[in-house]
């Protein structure tokens, strides 16, 4: 299962279907890149304490994945274009911001928000 391609500056990131951490990373290069499939699929990027300021990824396949996204932590995270992964979107904390649109239910739990 290939869930996800992306990119970060100018560096093509390996396909990695479930974890990317960029938690403690140097000069914006990766810190570790895990595959970690489970029953439900769950796709984490952790940027926590990352020096990069921004990087993109999509899913490859979205009609096809039904897990959600959880937003956690006090940064910005910016969806664009046509969101429609199945599961629902969770925002703990920090700012989720949907350029475009999400079909699946979104759950807004303090302090966290939608903009």
């Amino acid at each position: 299962f290939d869930a996800f391609a992306a990119t970060f500056p100018d560096r093509k990131i390996p396909l990695a279907p479930q974890f990317l951490d960029f938690t403690g990373t140097s000069k914006a290069s990766l810190g570790t890149i895990r595959k970690a499939i489970t029953q439900d699929r769950v796709a984490e990027f952790n940027a926590n304490e990352a020096r990069a300021s921004a990087f993109s990824a999509r899913l490859a396949e979205p009609n096809s994945y039904l897990g959600g996204l959880t937003k956690s932590g006090p940064g910005t995270l910016r969806l664009t274009g046509h969101s429609t992964y199945r599961g629902d979107t969770v925002i703990n904390d920090g700012l989720l911001i949907v350029d475009g649109s999400i079909t699946s239910k979104v759950i807004v739990n303090k302090p966290g928000r939608l903009g």
